[in-house]
């Protein structure tokens, strides 16, 4: 069949004949020594009529050198510079320019000609060679199918393979071509790999080329006789290798070709010949046999293996261990496949342009053409499984680090692919790890022992620039990963009710890193996202996908979130509601101080704790007291040392029962109760990796990572987002209102001793010295696994406050102290004790670290939840107490540090300390009264002078009269503004227009200004109202009654309270919750429906009945607007534009109640209260009022709400002058009748002393000057007490009876007369 070419190839000496022709064709033309005007004008016609096109041997032609530059033949010319002969030299000059025209002309025909000829002849060559390939390639298969029939393999011998080989190659290697860049000026992806491959191929040749391969070549490489396999032979030498190669090249050709690649230009309308080679599937498989086949031959032949790993994943063949033939290295010849799969699909139209078309808008028939997805798909199949079958983490880490790092991967596959890859469609789904776990397990193996925190260094970042590919690698990573993670069956399937465990509890560990590095605007829902690139010293913005992220923001949606957290949170509720239910001796020692003071308001208790004294700083550093203390407790019955250690254990301890319990201590004696173990044991597991996952989204995305201790420190914008982002708003939903995760993970921080360990270590300084604000959730790689141990509870307590602080949003007092929602009060008393803890640490202990001067955002996502739930919570037990007061408290917090201070300065340093900023609450009451007391001192000594007897400075004079208290101060007052700090001397004027008698030294004024505040507080004036309670808020419709002029008043209002609290004068007005928020600056708006209900019950229980009415709202007639009666004028207010006509309705009803509650509560009174407020603090400072929370700032405003007169303490701080003693019969007499007056009498009592009807909020004891009683001159029994209300003096004469006393006492107290009584 082959006898003509075993006597020789008839080709070669035909070709070596045509040689010595063209040899000694040029020889006889340069025997010539002119050129023919016939040939030049005959290769004129030849250059103009075939295209402009540059051949391979174009540049073995080099422009002659001979001819002579003209200007240097001027030069030689015009030497002498003579005119007469200027002519000749002009014509001699056009004929030398002529010739060398032509011979010009003449070499450009030559080279022409000789290309021309050359293509001939090689086109002719191949045609035969390819003619005679065809003929032996048909005797070949018929060969083979007639041993088929036979039931016998026809195997070619390895010398025939290799002649065919020869053949096939010289054919598809030896055609004319053009020179190709890398890349080309228009943009076109090239490969060096395929420089000499013919770019003429027709679509034959793949049959060709798959008729060689499949019959000739994997014949041989299947045979299980060594002698015919031709593979060896090749490996033995250089020219094999490089055969080899060209081979190995071709096939990579093949596959790669892309629909629409440049092999032809595109204004020539021909079908591209790569779409061509494409269509053919059938050679398609053929070519990805041979690939699978030659590089699976380590056990046969590992040489020819290693060879072929190292030729398709060049990596391998680095610098040190090159590919050679020879001596010569060929590692520029590696054909790498996954770098080639890679830029395929980042590249699918051959363009280097946008990676992602912006014309996609999530389509993703428009991300790659049909054919080019069938292409990508059989490349990436073969890939994948050349990864699979081999158990090599190299192969299956670089697929995962390059391909799955491509954006929009799963629309750039077919949908049968990405189901191969998530394993969806198996005969077994729960087998087997997925290939995308596969190969996530391999890249995590092969980068053991490296750093996983900055895992972004692990992927390639540096092939495609931001500006062709608007999505980071890792971001198009986090995407791909979502999607798959979303349409996996083992981790996510609506129509099933279990998943593989431990698939997704691999898969959640990675995308715990993924969400740690990803950017940020991975889950942003902000329309555009901007990503950053640096150009040299400048830097561009570049807008990031909103595909990709749409793609990442998957992994958010309630359904997804929903049924996995179900799935972990698969615990017996028995279990859980027995850990919740759980109460200790504190418990019910809490609960029982609680009943005693609930039958008091919160204003009662607030006074009382003004009061009580919770310092026990003198029996801790007073020697004798500790050496007393220490006798007296080793009488106790009981008593031991307790380690700080165990203290904090204690504060938020706790029962260890339940879950963790059941679980270690269950019998393995049956096989269903051992597994039903594993299986709990493996959801714990799941459930610690959903919790890290998003714990680490919400602490970025949810704007908690603001560092409240250090407020001049800001978190790194490109880390985390500084307000709630809406996408996360449905996990935090589902987490609180469609799981029980906030049951479930607080009955685990209280029973699993993993969790309880780690937040025990976190508020234990000593145990874990670095500061909370450090807290991260960083993974690591232990024995080629992730490792997520590490901060597991500050993982679980940061997404529990998180879902806490959620729920409270919604949760009214109702449902908190009677319903037991979100959780048992108990546990809320104890989630507080563990929360006092984390803040406590952050604020006192942690800024004095200088060690550690890095911020996470987990840390301080930790500290601000914690102190946001903790002022929630704490807000509300100034409406219903929650708790005792004493457990907010810290005992002995800064006490010592307010003692040092002296002066004004230090006061103002220790009110910007972070607790007092952060929770001002853990310092008792009163040590914040004494505090703010001393604001308020040395700041008015500062301002007025110190009243030890001359060191006044002037202050302002004042003349009002008693009937014109309101519009002399007004007129003399309001303009002064924060100048009203400086000391006011009021001279009283009667209706006559005489000055009364006396001098003011701050008596008269405290007279002033007590009756000035009780009658512009008056509800009759129209400034205020009442609320039913008898708490006064200011008018809405304070406008119609005083005109423009209502904003001034209530400015000057504000100045006068301020002015009160100022002077440390107690005045008699009571202001509601909502109001005393306002002035504090820092109104909660999530508590307008209970705010509403003490200023209108009645309107706040018809709102409650729409809430809760179970027909249709429509027949309420309700419209999105209210009534506005100002004296009897009705005028309807629309909530929102075109309100009148919006009708309420079940969808809509929600939004009208809170927009009801608004309009009252804040709308209608704004520009009241902004006013009142301006006025206040510009004479009291807006950080001195937010040191109290309501109750306690209307006790600095009116001391006691209920005027009493603790008489004990009066007695205890009263000075005794003018030769009264304590055991004066007098004294006696005056102490038993103070005790009988009941509680109007003692206040007018105290009015008559000091101009003041309540003491002030820390008792007698701080009165200044302190309240005395002195003897004079006794005359006769008519004589009635007087009093030096400057000084706080009672004159009293000695009576001669008790009787007397008590009617001369009272006769002047309720005289209500001035200086007229003297």
């Amino acid at each position: 069949m082959f006898s003509d070419e075993l006597a020789g190839n008839a080709s070669r000496k035909r070709q070596e004949q045509a040689k010595a022709r063209r040899r000694k064709l040029v020889e006889e033309q340069r025997k010539q020594t002119g050129g023919n005007e016939t040939t030049i004008t005959c290769c004129d016609n030849v250059v103009t009529g075939m295209k402009a096109v540059r051949y391979p041997n174009e540049d073995k032609i080099k422009d002659r050198k001979n001819v002579a530059p003209l200007e240097d033949f001027k030069k030689e010319f015009h030497v002498g510079n003579k005119a007469d002969k200027g002519l000749a030299v002009d014509k001699a000059l056009e004929q030398r320019e002529n010739r060398i025209v032509q011979k010009r002309n003449k070499l450009a025909a030559e080279r022409i000609q000789s290309s021309f000829r050359a293509y001939i002849s090689n086109r002719r060559l191949v045609d035969e060679q390819k003619a005679i390939l065809e003929k032996r390639l048909s005797d070949l298969m018929v060969v083979s199918k007639l041993l088929a029939k036979q039931n016998q393999s026809f195997c070619p011998p390895p010398s025939l393979v290799s002649l065919l080989l020869n053949q096939m190659l010289f054919v598809m290697h030896s055609r004319p071509r053009k020179r190709k860049n890398r890349e080309s000026k228009s943009g076109i992806v090239e490969f060096q790999y395929f420089s000499m491959i013919s770019k003429y191929l027709v679509e034959s040749d793949a049959k060709i080329i798959a008729r060689v391969i499949e019959f000739a070549v994997i014949p041989g490489l299947l045979s299980s006789d060594r002698n015919l396999d031709p593979s060896p032979v090749w490996i033995q030498s250089a020219e094999g290798k490089l055969k080899l190669i060209k081979l190995m090249r071709l096939c990579i050709y093949l596959i790669s070709a892309r629909q629409g690649s440049s092999s032809v230009r595109s204004d020539m309308k021909k079908e591209s010949v790569a779409s061509k080679l494409a269509a053919d599937e059938d050679a398609m498989r053929v070519v990805y046999k041979m690939i699978l086949t030659i590089i699976g031959r380590d056990e046969t032949e590992p040489e020819v293996g290693a060879f072929c790993r190292k030729l398709f994943f060049s990596s391998l063949g680095h610098a040190d261990h090159p590919i050679t033939i020879g001596r010569r290295p060929i590692r520029e010849e590696n054909l790498d496949l996954i770098s080639l799969l890679r830029t395929f699909l980042l590249f699918p139209s051959g363009m280097k342009i946008n990676v992602i078309p912006r014309n996609v808008d999530s389509l993703r028939e428009k991300s790659i053409s049909a054919p080019d997805r069938s292409r990508a798909d059989g490349f990436f199949n073969m890939i994948s499984n050349i990864a699979l079958e081999r158990d090599d983490a190299y192969i299956k880490s670089r697929l995962f680090a390059e391909i799955f790092t491509v954006p929009l991967l799963t629309w750039r596959l077919q949908q049968r692919t990405i189901d191969s890859i998530v394993g969806k469609g198996g005969e077994d789904e729960n087998a087997v790890n997925p290939p995308c776990i596969t190969f996530l397990d391999a890249f995590l193996k092969f980068h053991e022992g490296k750093d996983l925190f900055d895992i972004s260094g692990l992927l390639p970042f540096d092939d495609v620039p931001i500006t062709i590919c608007p999505s980071p690698p890792m971001l198009s990573l986090c995407a791909n990963m979502s999607q798959l993670g979303t349409t996996c069956p083992l981790i996510y399937d609506i129509e099933k009710i279990h998943i593989n465990v431990n698939v997704a509890i691999a898969y959640f560990k990675f995308m715990s890193l993924l969400v740690e590095n990803t950017p940020l605007g991975s889950f942003s829902s902000r329309e555009s996202e901007i990503g950053w690139i640096e150009e040299g010293s400048r830097v561009s913005p570049v807008v990031i996908s909103s595909i990709v992220r749409d793609q990442c923001k998957i992994l958010l949606t309630e359904d997804f979130v929903r049924k996995i957290f179900r799935i972990a949170l698969d615990f017996d509720p028995t279990d859980v509601d027995q850990i919740l239910g759980q109460k200790d001796e504190r418990d019910m020692k809490i609960e029982e101080e609680l009943k005693i003071i609930q039958t008091e308001s919160v204003l009662s208790v607030a006074a009382k704790e003004a009061m009580i004294d919770h310092s026990t700083g003198f029996w801790k550093k007073s020697k004798w007291a500790k050496n007393l203390s220490k006798k007296l407790t080793s009488f106790l019955p009981g008593s031991k040392k307790v380690s700080r250690s165990n203290d904090l254990r204690k504060e938020f301890q706790l029962s260890t029962s339940g879950l963790s319990r059941n679980q270690t201590t269950q019998s393995c004696e049956d096989m269903n109760i051992e597994r039903k173990l594993i299986n709990k044991i493996q959801r714990q597991e799941l459930l610690f990796c959903l919790t890290r996952t998003y714990a680490i989204i919400v602490s970025r995305w949810g704007g908690y990572a603001r560092d409240i201790i250090n407020t001049s420190a800001t978190a790194p914008a490109t880390k985390v987002m500084e307000r709630l982002d809406s996408s996360i708003i449905p996990v935090l939903n589902v987490l609180c209102f469609s799981t029980s995760y906030l049951k479930i993970s607080w009955a685990l921080i209280q029973s699993n001793d993993i969790l309880k360990k780690d937040l025990c270590e976190m508020v234990d300084v000593k145990k874990r010295p670095f500061p909370i604000r450090a807290t991260n959730l960083f993974a690591s790689s232990h024995k080629g696994e992730i490792d997520i141990s590490k901060n597991t509870g500050s993982a679980f307590l940061l997404l529990l406050l998180s879902s806490l602080a959620h729920s409270l949003i919604v949760t009214d007092d109702v449902e908190l102290h009677d319903l037991e929602a979100p959780l048992p009060k108990h546990q809320i008393l104890r989630c507080v004790l563990l929360l006092k803890s984390i803040v406590h640490r952050a604020c006192c202990f942690d800024v004095n670290v200088k060690d550690f001067n890095e911020s996470n955002h987990v840390g301080l996502s930790l500290i601000n939840l914690s102190a946001k739930i903790l002022r929630d919570l704490y807000d509300r037990s100034s409406r219903r107490l929650l708790c005792p007061p004493k457990l907010w408290l810290i005992d002995d917090l800064m006490d010592s540090e307010i003692r040092k201070c002296k002066t004004y300065e230090d006061y103002w340093d220790i009110l910007n300390h972070p607790i007092l900023r952060v929770c001002p609450f853990f310092l008792s009451f009163k040590l914040r009264l004494k505090l703010f007391d001393r604001l308020t001192t040395t700041n008015r000594e500062s301002v007025q002078g110190r009243n030890d007897g001359h060191s006044f400075r002037p202050g302002v004079h004042i003349n009002i009269m008693r009937g014109r208290l309101i519009e002399d101060g007004l007129t003399h007052l309001n303009k002064l503004r924060s100048n009203l700090r400086q000391r006011l001397i009021v001279q009283y004027v009667n209706s006559a227009g005489a000055a009364e008698v006396g001098l003011d030294a701050g008596g008269l004024f405290k007279e002033f200004w007590s009756d000035l505040s009780n009658q512009s507080f008056n509800p009759h004036w129209a400034l205020f109202r009442e609320t039913e309670d008898g708490f006064l808020y200011p008018n809405p419709s304070s406008n119609t009654a005083h005109g423009s002029d209502d904003i001034v008043l209530f400015e000057f209002l504000g100045r006068i309270l301020g002015k009160a609290i100022y002077e440390n004068i107690t005045i008699k007005p009571q202001f509601a919750h909502f109001f005393l928020s306002y002035l504090r600056g820092d109104y909660n708006f999530l508590h307008m429906l209970p705010d509403l209900s003490t200023m209108d019950k009645t309107l706040y229980n018809n709102l409650m009945f729409l809430k809760t009415y179970d027909g249709d709202a429509k027949d309420l007639c309700l419209t999105f607007a209210v009534s506005k009666d100002d004296f009897g004028s009705n005028e309807e207010i629309s909530l929102i534009s075109g309100g009148e006509n919006i009708e309420v309705t079940n969808l809509n009803k929600h939004r009208y109640i809170e927009m009801v509650a608004k309009y009252y509560v804040c709308d209608r009174i704004k520009d009241q209260s902004e006013a009142f407020r301006r006025g206040l603090w510009d004479v009291i400072e807006k950080k001195w009022l937010q040191i109290f929370n309501e109750p306690e700032l209307q006790v600095v405003i009116s001391g006691p709400n209920d005027g009493s007169i603790d008489i004990e303490d009066m007695k205890a701080n009263t000075k005794l002058v003018g030769g009264y003693t304590v055991f004066d019969t007098n004294i006696n007499r005056f102490w038993r009748v103070v005790k009988s007056f009941n509680g109007k009498q003692r206040a007018q009592l105290l009015r008559f002393v000091t101009s003041c009807e309540s003491p002030p909020p820390l008792g007698f004891a701080s009165m200044n000057p302190p309240f005395t009683i002195q003897r004079i001159p006794f005359i006769n029994d008519d004589q009635l007490p007087t009093a030096s209300t400057c000084f706080n003096i009672l004159k009293l004469p000695a009576y001669t009876s008790e009787k007397i006393l008590r009617d001369r006492l009272l006769y002047s107290i309720q005289s209500c007369s001035g200086f007229e009584l003297t």
